[in-house]
């Protein structure tokens, strides 16, 4: 059973999460207000403004760019002040980018808004998972470690579904409250005793483990493993120490190699391209109504991994989710690769394209997705977690904005059938990856 304090920490945490989610959700509701038609005005009737095609692509760019500008920036500050004044940071940095949007006049702002976030969510990605993987019990990290994931997703579809229904004013506001709720829930939860260890702060580490543990013997004997395992020095590592000493290279390795295949598997191409694979199978629905349906698949299959990450362990739901966005991307090139040879698909066959994404969706959200961050805290010693999260982060956003503007082009050149095999041949090779470079790790963290 999962102590309560544990519990109630990993929940405020993962409302970092949840706000990360309706930063990345926001684009494709909100873009619908700022178009030259009727229904683009809030519910005051005031007429929004109108963004260019560059602009709009320079709204949906910054932030990635704000994510990658904070992601190792974080990790070290996390390992300097500690993981909660970092979080606190954070939801301060997700208000202030709601209220700028809400009250945003012209693309420019927007602009800004977008970045602001970005900053937010790039930090949230390296100190939400650490601080989880931190104040977690070795047979519950795994379960705990998802829940990141699971709100992130959770955000994405809570935004889908305001977004449908909302205007300009009410869409900031119904998502930026949730920013807002992530820091008032900070207050009540301590940081991570194993921070507060490195920083002699032998009394507050006390507090911190009966919080968390809820029993004084737990506690105590806990305290007692810390200290004996904790490093004589936390915070010596250089950014260029950790990726020259060879006794990180294999968790480097591994972590980065994981981060890159999360993007490379092709979730977003699927996500971005779900109207027209839905149009392909003869299913005519609303865009929205596409959104929150793969939104919802993705996130009941990543509860459903919640309950069983601890009984198979982490290299288990990795390869079964390489191997089923695998055969998706394959299902999905081949079936594009009949259609562009004029072959007449009818029938059963033209589910082809819907049932492959699902495969995708599901198999991203049975390992692909939670697991990644799970790794970020197991995978590293404590004197180099909030670096290499922050490392982790950044290589992730990296791929992600490669992968997402050279997807059109690929498109263009390739064709999709030839775009959609790429992808099956990056997740082949993620099988690959997983099972001679990726450790087991669910016996607990690095120390």
């Amino acid at each position: 059973m999962i102590p309560k304090g544990q519990y109630l920490a990993t929940l405020a945490v993962s409302l970092g999460g949840f706000s990360a989610g309706t930063m990345l959700g926001w684009t494709s509701p909100a873009f619908e207000h700022l178009k030259p038609t009727e229904a683009n005005t809030t519910s005051s009737n005031t007429t929004l403004f109108e963004v260019s095609l560059s602009q709009e692509s320079a709204i949906c760019a910054m932030l990635s760019v704000g994510a990658l500008a904070f992601g190792i920036p974080s990790g070290k500050l996390a390992d300097k002040l500690g993981r909660k004044p970092v979080l606190q940071l954070l939801s301060i940095l997700y208000t202030l980018a709601w209220v700028i949007s809400a009250l945003a006049w012209d693309a420019a702002t927007l602009i800004v808004a977008r970045f602001v976030g970005g900053l937010a969510v790039g930090g949230a990605c390296a100190v939400c998972p650490m601080y989880i993987g931190e104040i977690a019990d070795n047979r519950n990290r795994g379960i705990l470690g998802s829940f990141f994931s699971n709100f992130l997703g959770l955000g994405v579809l809570y935004t889908s579904i305001i977004g449908s229904f909302t205007g300009w004013l009410g869409l900031n506001v119904g998502l930026g409250i949730f920013s807002v709720l992530f820091g008032l829930t900070l207050i009540c939860i301590p940081e991570t005793p194993v921070f507060l260890i490195g920083m002699d702060k032998l009394e507050e580490a006390k507090k911190s483990l009966m919080f968390l543990k809820g029993d004084v013997a737990v506690a105590s004997e806990e305290l007692t493993s810390l200290q004996r395992n904790q490093p004589e020095t936390q915070n010596s590592v250089t950014l260029a120490e950790f990726f020259k000493e060879k006794s990180y290279r294999s968790s480097l390795i591994a972590g980065l190699g994981i981060f890159i295949l999360q993007q490379t598997c092709g979730i977003n191409p699927v996500v971005f391209y779900s109207v027209p694979i839905f149009r392909e199978a003869g299913i005519s629905l609303p865009p929205s109504s596409i959104s929150i349906m793969i939104n919802s698949i993705a996130l009941a299959t990543g509860i459903g991994v919640v309950f069983l990450i601890e009984k198979k362990g982490r290299k288990y739901f990795l390869l079964l989710s390489a191997w089923s966005m695998f055969l998706g991307a394959v299902g999905l090139g081949l079936f594009f690769h009949l259609k562009s040879e004029q072959v007449n698909i009818t029938g059963i066959f033209q589910t082809i394209p819907v049932l492959s994404a699902v495969l995708i969706l599901s198999g991203f959200a049975l390992g692909f997705g939670p697991i990644p961050w799970v790794l970020i805290s197991e995978l590293y010693s404590v004197e180099v977690r909030g670096i290499a999260s922050g490392v982790n982060t950044s290589v992730n956003w990296t791929t992600c904005v490669l992968i997402t503007s050279t997807f059109p082009i690929l498109l263009k050149y390739i064709g999709n059938y030839l775009t959609f095999y790429m992808y099956g041949v990056f997740n082949f090779a993620s099988v690959l990856f997983i099972w001679f470079l990726v450790p087991e790790t669910k016996t607990g963290l690095r120390k």
